[in-house]
Parts: structure tokens; sequence; C-alpha cells
């Protein structure tokens, strides 16, 4: 993962938890970057749960609580660090172009990011399905990267996830279905 991630989970637990929960964080899992990162860099995906992993047992919160956590605060960090990334854009559109918006958009800020395997299905003109792989099962992240962009359009919607297998390949699958009036 690009180091723009680790400095959002950096700044989300200085700012929730504490300068000192980021160093303890630090002392504790020992990461090979030695807690420096420079946006455009690419660590270890392992360095990344593996944190999560400590501050959860930590702060006595759920990994997936703390994921879904996350995955709010890393919307919030990247609208307001890169607002020209969802400019004329809406919640559908931008659920439709969530790879291009996290791969090929942040390519144009940073250059070569690790791509996750995004699919997509337009259901209905109010229903989308995203189809996840990721070796980790990011699922909770991408819940809070939803819910955060949902409250960033305004939207009101329906989530449902599921685990399906295509190829022998394990997804995750969201179905959001829009709520319109």
């Amino acid at each position: 993962m690009k180091g723009l991630v680790y400095l959002a989970l950096n700044r989300m637990i200085e700012d929730k938890y504490g300068l000192g929960e980021w160093e303890d964080l630090l002392v504790e899992c020992r990461p090979l970057s030695n807690g420096i990162y420079i946006t455009a860099e690419d660590y270890s995906d392992d360095e990344l749960f593996k944190m999560l992993d400590f501050l959860s047992k930590k702060l006595n919160i759920s990994e997936p609580e703390l994921q879904r956590k996350f995955g709010q605060y890393l919307f919030s960090y990247f609208s307001k660090r890169y607002p020209q990334v969802y400019e004329g854009r809406n919640f559908k559109s931008s659920l439709m172009t969530l790879d291009q918006i996290f791969n090929r958009e942040t390519r144009k800020i940073i250059s070569g990011p690790k791509t996750f395997g995004f699919r997509f299905e337009e259901v209905s003109n109010s229903t989308v399905k995203i189809f996840f792989a990721s070796k980790y099962g990011v699922i909770h992240i991408e819940r809070g990267v939803i819910e955060e962009m949902a409250k960033y359009f305004n939207e009101s919607y329906t989530i449902d996830f599921f685990e399906t297998k295509d190829n022998g390949q394990v997804f995750d699958e969201i179905k959001i279905e829009i709520r319109r009036g």
C-alpha cells in the first residue's frame, strides 16, 4: 500500500487516541519503515494489518469496528486532501468508479499505486454491486469508505455484504441500494 494510507492511519490514531498510542504502536509493531512514510512510496500491506490488529487489541475495539472507523477516516482524509477527485461526481458514479478513484486517479497524484481487484455490476438505476478481491478480507474498511462517501454526497442507502466465489477467487460482494427522495 502507498504511504498515503499509512499517513491517514497515523493521523487517525493521533487525532482520535493521542500521539502516545501511535508511539506505542510503533514500539510494539516495529514496522520495517520505522513509522516514517512518504505519500508516494509502497509499503507492505502486512505492516498495515499488523498495526490494525495491535491497535484493536490495545484499545479493546473489535478489529472489524476499527477497520470500519479507519475506512471512514481514510475517505475523509483522501477527499479533503484531493477534493478534485470528486468534483462533478455523485455517490453512484463514485461507487461505480471506486477502482478508478483509488487507482487511476491516485496515479495522477502519485505514481504506481498497487491496485486491488474491483469489479462492478449496475443492477438498476439505484442498485450497484461491487466485488472486491483482497487477501486480507478488507470488507470492513470498504464499508467505512462507503459510509463516509455517502455522507460526503449526502445520500441515503442500504448495504448488504456477502462473500462470493468466482473461478476459485474469493470476493467480498457489496450490494448498495441508493434511496432517493
